[in-house]
C-alpha cells in the first residue's frame, strides 16, 4: 500500500504538474493491476486533491487486459504460440493420442508460417502443422513440446516442433 501511495503522489504530481485535473484511467489501471492499489481508494484520494478519475479509460484498460488474458490462456491450453494462434481459426481443434499410441494417422488442418495461414511450406522452410490427430503433446503447463518426425505424402519434415 505505501508503494501504491508514493506512486499516487508521483501521478498527482505529474497530473497537476501539466495543469490537468483528471488522473488517465491507464495510469489508474496501473496503480490497481500492477501495485494492487484500489481504485476506489484513487477515487478517494483523487476527489481530496481536487482531481478526478478517468473511469472509462480505467474500464477500458481492464477489458484490454481481461481479453489479453483470456487469449493467454487459449495459447496455453492449446500449446500455441501468439503467432500461429492468430493466424488459426478459433474453432480448430485436434485430438490428442499420445497416452494411447506413439504413432497416429491425421489430417493437416492448418499450416503456419510467419505468422500467416499458407497452402504450403516448401523445402528448407520452416512453418507450423497443425493436424487433426496427434500423439505429440503440446507445449503448455510448465512443459515442454514432444519432439519427434512426421511423414507426409512420402517426404519426411524433420526438425519439427509439436504444437498441438
Amino acid at each position: 500500500m505505501s508503494v501504491g501511495m508514493r506512486l499516487y503522489e508521483e501521478v498527482k504530481r505529474e497530473v497537476t504538474g501539466k495543469g490537468d485535473k483528471v488522473i488517465p484511467g491507464d495510469v489508474v489501471y496501473r496503480l490497481y493491476d500492477t501495485f494492487g492499489f484500489p481504485v476506489d481508494i484513487t477515487d478517494e484520494m483523487a476527489r481530496e486533491d481536487g482531481l478526478s478519475v478517468d473511469v472509462t479509460g480505467f474500464e477500458a484498460a481492464l477489458n484490454t487486459q481481461k481479453e489479453r488474458s483470456r487469449t493467454d490462456w487459449r495459447l496455453k491450453k492449446e500449446g500455441l504460440s501468439q503467432e500461429s494462434s492468430e493466424a488459426l481459426a478459433e474453432d480448430l481443434k485436434n485430438v490428442f493420442t499420445g497416452y494411447e499410441t506413439l504413432q497416429s494417422d491425421g489430417t493437416i488442418l492448418a499450416i503456419v508460417k510467419d505468422g500467416k495461414s499458407v497452402d504450403e511450406i516448401g523445402q528448407g522452410e520452416e512453418g507450423s502443422l497443425f493436424f487433426d490427430v496427434t500423439p505429440f503433446y503440446g507445449e503448455g503447463g510448465g512443459q515442454i513440446s514432444d519432439e519427434g518426425s512426421w511423414c507426409v505424402i512420402l517426404r519426411r519434415l524433420s526438425s519439427m516442433r509439436s504444437r498441438g
